[in-house]
């Protein structure tokens, strides 16, 4: 065998064994992108289950703006509150709503304007929810509230004895259809879409828009 036969033999054996090398770390890195949720070329890393945001020191940070919906936490599990007590942390979806109602009845635009008023926990930043966010506050077994079990949501001005007390009423969202606007009737947790005009209570939220 002639000395370019040889050499071009050996090439061919180093391109190979370097094109393995290559796919390998090319599959690597693709498992992990795509079963850990990690950006490797960021400075901020996704778990894996989508709970939070872990940063390069290890440290991890719940983030309410992008919750997950699929979990269902036993009821003495599933609100905290936060922000001074002063609002109720619903671990189940993320998101971070006024823990006391006013006892007062808005306008749908004046309810969206009250809530960009508000300052809770010495924190602004609060809108009326979606449709779909208060309705995940509603419990469909329970009536006179609608809401789950364990729940630490009042509404100031009321003694809570009685079932209901104000908040089985009726409580605004931002969702709109047509001149009318969706609200959520907490009795039963139906939703409903009347006149803006309407007057109703308003629960804010803060989370992502």
């Amino acid at each position: 065998m002639g000395k370019g036969t040889i050499l071009k033999s050996f090439s061919l054996m180093v391109f190979l064994v370097m094109l393995s090398i290559m796919l390998t770390a090319q599959t690597s890195v693709s498992e992990m992108t795509l079963n850990d949720n990690v950006n490797i070329e960021g400075d901020i890393f996704l778990n894996g289950t989508g709970g939070g945001i872990i940063f390069p020191d290890g440290s991890e940070q719940t983030s309410a703006g992008s919750p997950s919906w699929h979990q269902i936490l036993p009821a003495n599990e599933r609100f905290k509150l936060v922000m001074n007590n002063e609002a109720v942390l619903d671990r189940e979806t993320g998101l971070v709503w006024q823990r006391v109602a006013t006892n007062a009845r808005y306008s749908w635009d004046l309810a969206q304007l009250e809530c960009y008023k508000l300052e809770i926990g010495g924190r602004k930043g609060w809108r009326l929810p979606t449709l779909t966010e208060l309705s995940t506050l509603v419990e469909p077994s329970n009536e006179d509230p609608a809401l789950p079990e364990n729940h630490p949501f009042t509404i100031s001005g009321y003694i809570l004895v009685g079932p209901g007390r104000g908040l089985a009423d009726h409580f605004w969202t931002s969702t709109p259809l047509g001149g009318h606007a969706w609200h959520i009737y907490f009795y039963n947790g139906t939703a409903l879409a009347h006149s803006i005009d309407n007057e109703y209570y308003i629960r804010a939220v803060r989370a992502a828009e």
